[in-house]
């Protein structure tokens, strides 16, 4: 109810996804809000750090704008990118929502060598100090992570607007999963990480509601969603700022080591023409994910041209098959 609250007293209806993955989940609540809210004229955006999917994304929206003629769907930007370091190339204070289906964790932030399960667990059951101790400074790091994902996404929406975080996961230690943050932490990630002076969220606007997912997978049943709502009448004017690999400890404040933004002044910004500010470019080449320390990705070391190059191929039909098959879906008549 999140999108469709929102989008019935809004002017516009962009919605920019970070992590859009190839693009059906935003496709989904778009289906739903017309079929719930008789919402029509959403003008998609995404991003994804796998160039294979970020294609599919592309192609299907292509397919979709076309074969859904009732939806009225225009589809924007769908670039390769890090959801790290968004403000690098997309504007800020442009969308109405801002959202993710997933906040994907790091996976072993300290290198411990305990990425398997059992292993973590007996972690974090252990009686031993420096375990402990570890422990915390893990959950420290996925903190950091989780703002530093975050911030970029609060920065991309307008005043006004909300940002939404779905199927986020408890820390790791409380509930096995991934690694998350506490519900808790949010109004705390509020105040430390200065959402609320430097980037316009209103602290009362943060609301939390448990993750149901029709699946019946374990994993997920621990999950929640997370909505906040930037301030109407305070706009900051932001920097493109580095990727947090690049930023050092020579940051003004803590926040902005912690988000990669560094603030100007507190002002309003003046009349844009929101056609050409959302005419952007998506980046050439966007380096290595900060959570892809361990060569996760390397499976997906091509980029998005070489995997453009293929798109007509033989292989790329019989992945996109695979892809939608089950959905009956055919991108590609």
């Amino acid at each position: 109810h999140w999108y469709g609250d929102h989008l019935l007293h809004s002017e516009s209806r962009t919605i920019y996804e970070s992590a859009c993955g190839t693009g059906l989940t935003l496709f989904t609540i778009i289906q739903l809000l017309y079929e719930q809210y008789n919402i029509t004229g959403i003008e998609a955006f995404g991003n994804d750090y796998i160039a294979r999917d970020v294609v599919t994304a592309n192609r299907y929206y292509d397919w979709a704008v076309e074969h859904y003629p009732e939806l009225d769907l225009r589809k924007g930007r769908i670039c390769r990118g890090d959801s790290t370091n968004l403000t690098s190339f997309v504007p800020t204070n442009a969308f109405d929502i801002v959202m993710t289906g997933y906040i994907d964790p790091i996976d072993d932030p300290l290198h411990l060598g305990i990425s398997d399960g059992q292993k973590h667990r007996q972690w974090c059951k252990s009686k031993n100090e420096t375990k402990q101790a570890l422990m915390k400074e893990e959950q420290e790091e996925m903190n950091g992570w989780f703002a530093l994902w975050a911030s970029q996404m609060i920065s991309l929406v307008k005043p006004g607007g909300i940002v939404i975080i779905e199927s986020i996961s408890q820390p790791r230690c409380d509930v096995g999963d991934w690694g998350g943050v506490t519900k808790e932490w949010w109004a705390q990630a509020i105040q430390e990480y200065e959402w609320d002076t430097q980037l316009g969220i209103d602290p009362a606007s943060l609301e939390i509601i448990d993750f149901d997912p029709s699946s019946q997978y374990e994993v997920l049943l621990d999950r929640y969603n997370v909505k906040m709502t930037k301030r109407k009448s305070l706009v900051l004017a932001l920097e493109p700022s580095p990727s947090a690999a690049e930023v050092t400890g020579t940051a003004e404040t803590e926040a902005e080591a912690t988000t990669g933004i560094t603030s100007q002044t507190t002002e309003e910004v003046g009349t844009v023409d929101p056609a050409a500010l959302l005419d952007y470019t998506c980046p050439a080449n966007i380096g290595i994910a900060i959570n892809d320390r361990d060569g996760f990705f390397e499976w997906y070391d091509h980029d998005t041209a070489q995997h453009a190059l293929k798109a007509n191929s033989s292989e790329f039909e019989d992945f996109l098959d695979e892809k939608y098959g089950a959905w009956g879906i055919t991108p590609n008549e």
